[in-house]
This record gives C-alpha cells, structure tokens and sequence, in this order.
C-alpha cells in the first residue's frame, strides 16, 4: 500500500499546490515520462511489506528532476520538497527526507541499471538515437575522500601489528577493571576498543584492495608482493588513484560513457575498475549493442582506447573503428617494428633483423608473446641504427591476427576521410561529460557498488534531459 497524492486533494481554501505551477512547466513532462516507464519492477520490491511506503514513480521523477536541475544533494532535495512548488507536486506532496531518498536509492540499486536502459530504449522508441556513429570516452571523478587519509602499503603492514598489540593491552585492561569495582576507566576502554578496531578494520580492506588490484597486474608474475609505496584511501580503499590535470592527484573513479551523434544520448554506461581506459571498451561496445538491439557502424575513440584486442573487437561487431593511432612518428615505429620482427614459422619463433632467434624466456600474455631480453643481447648488433628493438629489456610482440588489425588501422588512419571523421568524437562525446559535471554532479558515496549506482543514475538524468528536451508537448512521449 502507498501514501496518497496530496496534491489532487482540496485544501480547506479550495488550493492545490498543483495550480501554483505553470502549464509550461517541464514538470509535467518528467510526470508524462514516468507515467509511461514501466517501474512495476520497482513496484514489486514493495510486495507483502506491510507500513504505507512512498509511491516509487513519485520519487524517481522527484530524484531526477533534481538531478538535471542542479539539485544533487539528498538534504537539498529534501529542503526543495518542503519550499519549491514544482518539487512539492513532483513527490505528491509526501515530503519525503534525505534518509528517505537514501534508502530509497539503496533499496533499488540493482534496478537504477534497468531503469537506464528503459530510458535508452524509450528515446530510440521516439527516434532520438541513430547508432550510425558512437563515440566512447571516460572521465575521472574526486571520490569522497580525501588524499589526506591515504596511508602507504608498508605503514598499513606496520600499522596493523601496532593496533593488534594495543587492542591486546586494551582488552587486559578491561578484563582486569571488569573483576574490581566499576571506575572511570571500565566506562572509557569500550569507546577506546571500538575506535581502534574500526581503524584496524579499516586499514585491513585497504591492505585487501591494494593486493587485488596486485594479483591483476603483470608485475603479479615477478614479484612476490605489492610494492610498499603503493597507497589507498582509508575512508574508501576501493577508490582508485589516480592523477588529474588540474589537481595533480586524486582517489576517485574512472566512468565511462559511449554516446551516440544524433542527440548525444548515453547509449553505455560503465563504472571501470582501472585507471587506464582502454580495458573499458569491450565492456561498452557489448551494452550498446544489446541496449540498443543493433551495434554501431562506426565507433570513435581517442589514443587511450588503441589497442589490438580493441580494434579486433570493433571489426568483429560489424563496425569501422576510428581510433586515434598518435603521432605520424609513433605510428611509423610501430609499422617498421612489425616489420622487422618476423615469425619462423615454428609456434612461438620470431627472428630479428640480423636473423637472430628471439628465443630467451617468451611467454604469452593478451595473445601477444613476450621476450624478456638477458641484459646484453644486443651487443655488436650491426643493425642498430634501425632497429627498433635495439637496447630494449622486453619486447611484446602481437599475434598474427593483432597485427594486421593495428596495421589496417594505421592505413586507414592516413586518409582524409578517417581524419574527419575522427574530428567529431571530441563533439559527440566531452560535452556530455562537461554536461553532468556543470550541473554539480558528484560522487557523494563510497564504494564501488555504490558509485557505479551513481553513475547509472547521472547518465540516465542526463538521457531525460535530452528526451525532455526533444520533447514539447506530453502527447510526443509514447507510451
């Protein structure tokens, strides 16, 4: 059962706060739109609760009109649904609380995913998308944290003994106060308890994120832990660190978007667990094909999207890749790199210019072989003016098949048609970042799971923006 829409019930002065709004409010489109969603799926998770709740639709269309309208803080939504008409007939006049709507979104935030794709489909189903074009970037957001509460590998190993010990002595201390008569200290070493183990359970799941992301990372395979200098934020370990231009450093996530030419719709969201972009495109190029039920015919990306396995991936969904190769220069090294270093024709042999077997400790990795060079090898080499290779301690060498996609790519990347198409991605896709940043959209979360809800939730305010948008009237919603 739901609480009742006070709006459309008679004031004791024959008043509704519904005629305080203007006709040509949005409002009423953002109801028309929500109206038309179907949510019964938010509906469902209300089943043989037995309080009255506030009606899900209400607060969605409540949570998403403030987030395209600059309104991003539960306390200032709560704040607007007691002072500002068109929130108060947005939320029924139910006048929900900050606790409120967070709990809310916790309640549904395996549904906010859902939720983005209906409003994806709903704008295709208006014919404000074409996927003639996508263009796919990221951007790193300030976590909630600070850099100020990071601690360093080493200090946490340090740290966490140090704690243990005084928790032990802590413990002593009120067994012992336990068995005499009751003082100040018996009331004081609970509170004393509590707060270091928190500390210490803290800096454990930092210590438990630094060595994940160390299990995933190549140097995994040569070193026996994590460096000490590695460091996480304790008030959110699963934060990444990362560098930004203008802050230099920060802890904070890395989202990312593929966007579409016609309107700049979000087609693809996704939350990326790693600092670098380029691991995040087949994760996007998958979402858009199966939200959009077709896949692009071309897809733009800059320099930190190229990689083999990206290009590879493209071409086997039907679509033109045009992704930034990089310099005339770099693209050159690459192409005489391919040149010069050959496969034998036996599994695993590749020779170098001087004829030299490359045979000293290969290993595959992403379907590329590696050879890790004993200090040395290139000695004497008569070639090594050319050489590419030359002086190198490692040498990654792609498949067959990476090869001829990196070196389709370099072709097509010399004509004046991929020149001018690849102009458009900074476009389609950068506004839309500057689009939800400007409106104060910030992570005000912690954790992984929570910020990938958020981020479904700012793309999706930011895909009714641009469907309300498009949209004059309430008759052009379908239904």
């Amino acid at each position: 059962m739901f609480e009742s829409d006070h709006t459309v019930q008679q004031q004791i002065f024959a008043f509704s706060h519904r005629e305080l709004v203007s006709e040509n409010s949005d409002i009423w489109l953002y109801i028309d739109l929500f109206e038309n969603l179907d949510l019964s799926d938010f509906r469902e998770n209300y089943r043989g609760q037995g309080q009255v709740a506030k009606e899900p639709g209400m607060l969605l269309r409540t949570i998403f009109y403030g987030l395209t309208h600059g309104v991003v803080s539960g306390r200032k939504l709560e704040e607007v649904c007691r002072n500002d008409n068109r929130f108060i007939v947005l939320s029924g006049d139910t006048r929900p609380d900050k606790r409120t709507l967070h709990r809310f979104i916790l309640r549904h935030k395996d549904l906010m995913p859902k939720l983005f794709v209906k409003v994806v489909r709903l704008a295709a189903k208006m014919d404000l998308i074409s996927l003639g074009r996508v263009a796919i970037d990221g951007s790193r957001f300030k976590g909630n944290t600070s850099s100020n509460k990071r601690m360093s590998y080493d200090k946490m190993q340090r740290a966490v003994g140090y704690i243990e010990e005084e928790l032990r002595k802590l413990q002593e201390d009120l067994a012992k106060s336990n068995s005499e008569e009751a003082t100040e200290i018996e009331d004081r070493l609970p509170k004393e308890i509590e707060k270091k183990s928190v500390r210490l359970e803290k800096i454990k799941r930092a210590i438990g994120e630094i060595e994940k992301e160390h299990q995933d990372k190549a140097r995994a395979e040569t070193e026996e832990k994590p460096r000490d200098t590695d460091q996480k934020s304790l008030n959110d370990p699963e934060a990444l660190s990362l560098s930004h231009k203008s802050k230099g450093f920060m802890f904070g996530y890395n989202v990312q978007a593929a966007v579409e030419e016609k309107n700049q719709i979000i087609v693809a969201a996704h939350l990326h667990n790693k600092a670098t972009d380029y691991q995040a495109l087949p994760a996007l190029l998958e979402q858009t094909s199966e939200n959009c039920k077709q896949a692009p015919s071309e897809v733009l990306a800059d320099l930190g999207y190229k990689s083999a396995d990206n290009i590879i991936a493209i071409e086997e969904a039907n679509a033109l890749p045009i992704v930034a190769v990089g310099t005339n220069e770099s693209v050159a090294v690459d192409v005489e790199f391919f040149e010069q270093v050959q496969p034998t024709g036996r599994p695993n042999e590749y020779s170098c210019m001087r004829g030299t077997v490359l045979s000293a400790y290969p290993r595959k990795k992403n379907g590329r072989t590696e050879f890790s060079l004993r200090k040395g090898y290139c000695n004497g080499c008569a070639f090594s003016s050319s050489c590419k290779a030359y002086g190198k301690s490692q040498i990654s060498i792609p498949s067959e098949k990476q090869r001829t996609a990196l070196v389709r790519l370099h072709n097509r990347s010399k004509t004046e048609e991929f020149k001018e198409v690849y102009k458009r991605r900074k476009a389609i896709v950068e506004p839309v970042f500057g689009n939800i940043k400007n409106k104060g959209i910030r992570i005000l979360l912690k954790g992984r799971d929570k910020v990938s809800t958020w981020w479904q939730m700012a793309c999706t305010a930011h895909n009714i923006e641009k469907i309300i948008k498009y949209c004059p009237v309430s008759s052009a919603i379908p239904a």
